[in-house]
C-alpha cells in the first residue's frame, strides 16, 4: 500500500498528478466490458459451468479476430512526423520527461 500509493508518483490523488503515459480514465476497459456484455451475456448472470463455456467462446472469437488482423510489425510514419521526432530527440526543451524512446 505505502510503496504504491503513498511513496510513489501516484501519491497525489488528483487527475493532474497522473504520470505521463498513464490513462486518466478507464473508458477503454469499460467500453470493452460493454461489448462483452452486449454480445455474449445480454447482462445476465451465469452459473460457473456456463460462465466457463462463455469465457472459452470469447477467447476463441477474439483469438480468431487477432489472427485475421494481427498487430502490425512495421509502422510507417509521414516524413514530417519522423523529422519532428528526430528534432525532439535532439532538443531537451521539446522532451516531455527525461526518457525519450524511439528507434531509427
Amino acid at each position: 500500500m505505502f510503496d504504491t500509493w503513498i511513496n510513489s508518483e501516484f501519491s497525489n490523488w488528483y487527475r493532474g498528478s497522473i504520470p505521463l503515459g498513464f490513462s486518466h480514465t478507464n473508458n477503454l476497459m469499460e467500453g470493452f466490458n460493454y461489448v462483452l456484455k452486449a454480445k455474449y451475456t445480454d447482462w445476465e448472470k451465469f452459473k460457473l459451468a456456463e460462465f466457463i463455456q462463455l469465457v472459452e467462446q470469447v477467447i476463441i472469437d477474439y483469438s480468431e479476430e487477432t489472427i485475421q488482423s494481427p498487430f502490425p510489425s512495421v509502422q510507417r510514419f509521414p516524413k514530417d512526423v519522423w523529422e519532428k521526432a528526430q528534432r525532439m530527440a535532439e532538443d531537451h526543451f521539446l522532451q516531455v520527461d527525461n526518457n525519450f524512446y524511439w528507434l531509427s
